[in-house]
């Protein structure tokens, strides 16, 4: 924006009525010139809507208050029994929710709320992504309710004691949830003796990680509203829903208390792809006789997603998939959004700049029909033609 106020200009030509900036992932630093954006902005007669980092991300770095996979669980680790995938998403390290970092977080958004901004959005108010199969199991240093390793170990049997048959059964009578029922059911296999604890252990685990991610998100937005004032709109974007409640996220719960939430529909190759990937490996890892296509074709399905719209072989999934698989995953996200969420709450975020053309604006078409009150780019060649420079992606 600063750099390139003509492009900008161009955005608003095109008819684009509000940048959303990002002021950078690490709430400690100041994103530098922020205020020249800003400026430009106002002056090409846009709203200017601020992107607010929390709890991870880029320029983030671990401390006292870090995320953890506790010491009981590393052994299960260094076995390969969490997955060895590379998610994009374990990179970085993360901050406890519901920490000391939370002060950061909330002094930063106070700040940003003195531009005058129309909107704050948070970023990364959740847990990484579950291709990060491990960090799912990560606990903050203050943590007492960690997930024993010995339930783990009851999913691992639970897997080697499974058919491919079977997995491909239950995967097929599979719910919106259907990932985190998986792992209870394999539990409820690999308990040989009978004694290994709650029914449900999973379910209880992910709707802890749910209540200390929407506690402190809750925190946040209203330290937003007490300094932007009552005009404010303070909201935040989220994984896409088939990840969400893996990953700390509940629509409906998070419209409860945000004026908006922004679905990241455009993240097709992190969020999509590599998540499949990685539970497909481990299931391969398990399961005797596992092809990889079936393995991906139940994954796709615990997950939630039609596996005929989606590679049944790791190899492609590098990228972000070709048009025809990016506008079925897209639409079937997109409706899956509007069960949990209410329509006039939802603003979808999606690709403006590799994905066709004409896949972009049909999904654009879907989510105006659908009766959002707005929708976000990332990148913006679709909209006025190829940036002049880095930094419109």
């Amino acid at each position: 924006m600063a750099r390139d106020p003509d492009y900008a200009a161009a955005l608003v030509d095109a008819g684009v009525t509000i940048f959303l900036l990002r002021t950078g992932f690490n709430p400690r630093r100041a994103a530098p010139q922020l205020e020249a954006a800003v400026g430009v902005a106002e002056r090409v007669g846009a709203a200017v809507w601020l992107l607010a980092g929390t709890w991870w991300g880029h320029g983030v770095t671990a401390g006292a208050d870090a995320m953890a996979l506790p010491d009981a669980w590393r052994r299960l680790d260094r076995q390969g029994l969490l997955g060895d995938y590379p998610a994009h998403e374990a990179q970085w390290p993360m901050w406890a929710p519901g920490g000391s970092a939370d002060a950061a977080i909330a002094a930063n958004l106070e700040q940003l709320a003195g531009w005058n901004p129309a909107a704050i959005c948070l970023t990364h108010a959740r847990f990484r992504h579950p291709a990060a199969i491990g960090g799912l199991f990560e606990t903050g240093p203050a943590w007492t309710d960690a997930l024993q390793p010995a339930h783990w170990q009851r999913v691992v049997a639970g897997m080697r004691a499974s058919t491919p048959g079977q997995l491909a059964e239950f995967a097929e009578r599979a719910g919106g949830r259907a990932l985190i029922d998986a792992l209870d059911r394999f539990a409820q296999l690999g308990d040989r003796d009978g004694g290994g604890g709650p029914d449900a252990p999973y379910a209880d685990w992910f709707a802890r990680r749910r209540t200390r991610v929407r506690r402190a998100e809750s925190r946040f937005l209203a330290a937003a509203r007490d300094s932007g004032g009552p005009a404010l709109l303070a909201g935040g974007n989220a994984i896409a829903p088939h990840a969400a409640v893996l990953s700390g996220q509940h629509y409906g719960e998070l419209a409860a208390h945000a004026d908006f939430v922004q679905p990241l529909l455009g993240y097709m190759e992190w969020h999509v792809f590599q998540c499949g990937a990685a539970w497909a490996r481990l299931l391969r890892r398990c399961i005797r006789g596992l092809s990889e296509a079936a393995a991906l074709e139940s994954v796709w399905r615990l997950f939630g997603l039609h596996a005929h719209s989606l590679p049944l072989r790791e190899a492609l999934l590098a990228g972000e998939g070709d048009g025809a698989t990016i506008e079925r995953v897209v639409t079937a996200l997109l409706r899956r959004a509007l069960e949990e969420c209410p329509a006039q709450r939802l603003m979808p975020v999606l690709r403006g700049h590799d994905w066709p053309p004409e896949v972009t604006l049909r999904l654009e078409e879907r989510v105006r029909a659908a009766g959002c009150p707005a929708l976000f780019y990332q990148g913006t060649s679709v909209l006025a033609g190829p940036p002049p420079g880095p930094g419109w992606q």
